[in-house]
């Protein structure tokens, strides 16, 4: 389904193995609803695949806009950091978070699985919101490729400093400029269709080039009603 607002957080991680049961206790039961019930945030959703060797999670984050990454709530939660966050942030392996400017999001059905292929941007800071919804519809290639989701990164979002990110020892840099988000019923429907999207991704014309991709199967969605 089209995403509800025009901002996403887009969050890769590994974690250590010897907190990994704990880790995930923690992230589905204090620290998704707590970050859902922030001001601005309107959900959010885990995805895995346990069978790669880094970026094994990845959390996706909805928001009224890019703008709610950086707000005085959000900030407050970050600089406050719960007791189990204080104690789990160090165990974060392989760290890459981004929070997005969305221009464009189309289909109608959220997926079973997801797809993320992180891209240069060039001059793809220019796309609007038809040019962009065109593109996206342009991806949908195949039976069973339901939704897409452009994200241009905002690095005066991404860059606040925060205790959070001191506790996590986060690098000081941003790794990314864009990223496409491509969702399917299942990862096998994305992975049929992957090498076309990537081409189609590649030769639009719109600027973005493609990097690293994942695919992974949807853990769990936390709505906004479900915020603490």
């Amino acid at each position: 389904m089209p995403l509800p607002g025009s901002g996403f957080l887009a969050i890769w991680n590994d974690v250590a193995p010897e907190a990994e049961s704990d880790w995930l206790d923690w992230h589905t039961r204090e620290h998704m609803p707590e970050r859902v019930g922030v001001p601005g945030f309107l959900g959010g959703r885990r995805y895995v695949d346990w069978s790669r060797d880094h970026h094994r999670l990845f959390t996706l984050y909805l928001g009224e806009t890019a703008g709610t990454f950086s707000s005085p709530p959000y900030l407050a939660r970050l600089n406050n950091p719960t007791p189990w966050t204080t104690r789990l942030a160090p165990y974060f392996r392989n760290f890459l978070r981004g929070a997005c400017h969305c221009p464009a999001s189309v289909g109608n059905t959220l997926g079973g699985a997801i797809m993320t292929v992180r891209v240069g941007v060039g001059d793809a800071a220019r796309l609007g919101g038809a040019e962009a919804s065109r593109f996206l519809s342009g991806l949908l290639v195949g039976r069973g490729i339901l939704c897409a989701h452009l994200g241009l990164q905002d690095p005066s979002v991404s860059g606040v400093q925060t205790k959070e990110k001191a506790l996590r020892g986060d690098k000081p840099t941003i790794d990314f400029e864009g990223v496409v988000l491509i969702e399917g019923e299942t990862r096998r429907e994305l992975m049929a269709a992957e090498a076309e999207i990537l081409r189609r991704i590649a030769s639009a014309g719109v600027g973005l080039t493609p990097a690293e991709t994942g695919i992974y199967d949807l853990a769990i969605v936390v709505p906004k009603e479900a915020g603490t």
